[in-house]
């Protein structure tokens, strides 16, 4: 598999995740994606 094919499915993953958190717990749960530990306390100490 390519690379750039990898980021495809990736990116498709990611997508369907978003969707399944918002259908199953609607606004109780948020879904992101970071890519540090800081950001992800940024993120939780709003």
């Amino acid at each position: 598999m390519k690379s750039a094919d990898l980021r495809g499915v990736e990116e498709s993953k990611i997508d369907c995740a978003r969707k399944h958190f918002e259908s199953i717990s609607g606004d109780a749960l948020k879904f992101d994606i970071v890519s540090s530990y800081a950001e992800l306390n940024e993120l939780l100490t709003k």
